[in-house]
């Protein structure tokens, strides 16, 4: 895809000004940025002042372009496909599967309204988790996370395995929507894995 100019923003590491696309996560350093289009950073901060950030980071639900405390941010997070109109059929299907999941009542109604929180306000951590327990395969529980992914966006949602979770580094918190493990076995409930899963 073609860089163009109104794309990008300036971010300063140190006194070395760096170029990122907003479209696509790209950067660029000074010489290159200055190659392609013939400008200098003194020449872009002159001509576009809003486009100069003071860094990067993950926020949904805001535009690519956002202030903070009088600050220019650039905003990472990029929403998931556009929402089209369910069909009829579709709604069915989709009723049919979450009775299959869930068939009480209260417990269905509570996951389908957690399933829409999170796709509606991406923003709002919500303060608990879905945890679909069984024994045995092809009983719909992964449909549930293939649902969502491809509500959220592929690359809003992380993939975690037991070993992710015990890991002291968890950087997939604030750079995500939504985390999915397909596999947990945590055994005694007063263990290790068990606390970190929690």
């Amino acid at each position: 895809a073609g860089y163009y100019l109104r794309d990008f923003v300036c971010m300063y590491s140190g006194d070395s000004p760096k170029y990122i696309c907003s479209r696509t996560g790209s950067t660029l350093g000074k010489t290159t940025f200055k190659d392609c289009f013939k400008i200098d950073s003194f020449e872009f901060e002159q001509a576009f002042p809003d486009r100069i950030v003071a860094d990067h980071c993950y926020s949904p639900g805001d535009p690519v372009l956002f202030q903070r405390d009088g600050l220019h941010y650039l905003n990472t997070y990029r929403p998931g496909p556009a929402p089209t109109t369910p069909s009829v059929q579709t709604a069915e299907l989709f009723d049919a599967y979450f009775n299959a999941i869930c068939p009480e009542e209260k417990y269905r109604k509570w996951l389908t309204q957690w399933c829409a929180h999170i796709i509606r306000y991406p923003k709002v951590k919500i303060l608990s988790a879905v945890i679909l327990c069984g024994n045995d395969t092809g009983t719909g529980k992964s449909t549930l996370g293939v649902l969502l992914t491809r509500a959220l966006g592929v690359h809003n949602v992380a993939r975690l395995n037991n070993h992710t979770l015990k890991d002291q580094y968890n950087g997939w918190l604030t750079n995500n929507v939504l985390a999915i493990s397909e596999e947990l076995r945590a055994g005694n409930p007063h263990s290790e894995r068990a606390q970190s899963i929690k």
